[in-house]
Order: structure tokens, then sequence, then C-alpha cells
């Protein structure tokens, strides 16, 4: 439907376009057209060019507007171990996500909660999304970098121990209601009626 869309606001700032520049109507027994003077056709090819760059650059605008992205630098813990929690809330309503952490007995789930709280204030506040349509749209987990330390071991003897840090980015989405169901993971690959 979206694209549909695009493609109409295209064609009618396309036929605007040439319209206002003089284009003209031949009515010939082909059913009609655009006159076709080399001129015309290369300013036409322009006008659809630009028409095409503004109509995308807004259908991107309005899909970006509806989303929320969050980052956490130098997470303390493994990328391994906070990609296990981080997996468990992709493609869910946030508050569910937020009652999985509040539960979950993993470490890495009281920094996933905090950085989803702060998300969900960031949505409500600066964009104005509605939280109860809220959605986990994408939880990835990057490598930081580590710390190389010593750990003692007998005999005057010592070992390296590793402090691993990890960078944590939420995308929480704002979807239709109908698109939300409880206790299930939402398809973000399934047509909804606002895209």
């Amino acid at each position: 439907a979206e694209r549909e869309r695009v493609r109409v606001k295209t064609r009618l700032a396309m036929w605007a376009l040439l319209l206002r520049r003089g284009a003209r109507w031949m009515s010939s027994g082909d059913g009609g057209g655009l006159l076709s003077t080399p001129e015309l056709v290369e300013s036409s090819s322009n006008a659809v060019a630009a028409a095409m760059k503004t109509a995308a650059a807004a259908a991107e605008q309005q899909q970006q507007a509806r989303r929320v992205t969050v980052h956490a630098r130098r997470v303390r813990g493994s990328p391994q171990r906070l990609n296990d929690v981080a997996r468990s809330i992709r493609a869910v309503q946030v508050h569910e996500a937020a009652a999985q952490m509040h539960l979950s007995l993993r470490h890495a789930a009281k920094d996933v909660l905090a950085l989803l709280r702060s998300g969900i204030a960031t949505a409500e506040r600066e964009h104005a999304l509605d939280t109860n349509r809220l959605v986990v749209e994408e939880a990835y987990v990057g490598k930081g970098r580590y710390l190389k330390r010593v750990m003692p071991h007998s005999k005057g003897r010592m070992g390296r121990m590793e402090k691993t840090y990890s960078h944590l980015t939420l995308v929480l989405r704002e979807v239709p209601e109908e698109a939300i169901t409880r206790g299930r993971r939402w398809n973000k690959r399934a047509p909804s009626s606002d895209a």
C-alpha cells in the first residue's frame, strides 16, 4: 500500500511539473500523449528523477518518525551473554519485554531493562509515540573493547584475565494496534495497513 501511494505521488508530481512547464497534449489516432520534443523529454526525465527522490525521502522520513533507536555503550559483560538476553526480546511488545527482563535471573537483563526503559521514555517524550503499540523491532549486540588484567596464581605465577565490554542497540517501532498479538512475536515482514 505504501509503495503504491509513493508511486501515485510520483506520477502526480511528474505530470504537475510537466504541465507547469507548458507541455501540451496531442490528439492523434494513437490515443494521445505528450509532445515529445528533445527538451521536453530531457526535462521530463529530470522531473521524474527529482519527484522520485522527493517521494522516497518523504516515505523514508515517515518510516523513521515511527522508530526510536537507543544505544548503550561499554556494557560490562561478554557479547555472547548479552546477546542471549537480547535475543529473547526481539519482536516482542515493549511492556512484555520489560516484564521478561524484570523477572530474568541473568545478570545482563538489568542492563537491557535499563536501556529498554530509556527507549520507552524517549519514544513517549520526544517522538510522541503510543507506548502500548511499541514493539522491539531490533535488538543487537556489538563487541566492545576488552581489558587485560592479571590474576595471581600460586607459587608467584600469574594468569591473564579479560574484562569484556559490549555495545547494545535497541530499535523500537510503533506498529498498528491489530498487528500486536499478546504472547506472540511480531512479524515485521507481514503486510501492515499503515505501510
